[in-house]
């Protein structure tokens, strides 16, 4: 009677480890038959843009603006000590002489703020390095530059640059009852410093 209880308890356990090794069975080929998950890729993240800044229209900074010229626009030379060196912009000559440009007019030159996009092989001698986070630009009298390859390109003056010296062609204005200094339609706050005064890029000018 007894070993008959053990063949029934031995039948048993066969039987539920045999069902158990089936149902495994059936659910791996159930998991094979289905299309894998795609797994995708983590997103990357969102690059940081510098904040919006919308540009001031000219007639709020000049309230007679379609009759203002910058000073810096009426400088005449009829010639130069020593050969310029002459870079090309869209067909158009600069002659390049002492960090300065002018334009060829007639007979005389004219100063000549540089385009954007206006390469040329060398820096004029006094130039600053402006450091904003990783990017590092050329600045030289109110013209920043920044180095592509064995050249350096005319940019635009990046938002926030801290510069400690502006042309003397800048123009003092006032908006809102604060003051600026305006220059190639950038404008700039002066900022004081433990170092001394200098002089921040705050906004453009249309």
């Amino acid at each position: 009677m007894k070993t008959t209880f053990n063949i029934k308890i031995l039948l048993f356990c066969l039987f539920t480890i045999l069902t158990v090794n089936m149902e495994a069975q059936n659910a791996s080929k159930i998991q094979k038959t289905r299309p894998a998950r795609n797994i995708h890729p983590p997103r990357p993240a969102r690059p940081i843009h510098p904040p919006h800044v919308k540009p001031i229209p000219s007639h709020i900074i000049y309230p007679n603006h379609r009759h203002y010229f910058p000073p810096y626009r009426h400088r005449v030379v009829y010639h130069f000590p020593h050969r310029p060196r002459v870079y090309y912009h869209h067909g158009h000559p600069y002659h390049f002489y002492n960090g300065y440009f002018w334009r060829p007019n007639r007979n005389r030159f004219i100063f000549s703020v540089p385009p954007f996009g206006l390469r040329i092989n060398f820096l004029p001698t006094g130039y600053h390095k402006v450091f904003i986070g990783p990017d590092v630009y050329f600045y030289f009298k109110g013209t920043f530059y920044k180095k592509y390859g064995e050249e350096y390109e005319v940019i635009k003056a990046p938002y926030n640059a801290v510069v400690y010296e502006l042309p003397e062609e800048a123009t003092e204005v006032y908006i809102g009852g604060k003051r600026f200094y305006e220059y190639n339609h950038v404008l700039y706050k002066v900022v004081r410093t433990p170092e001394g005064k200098v002089f921040k890029v705050v906004n453009y000018v249309n």
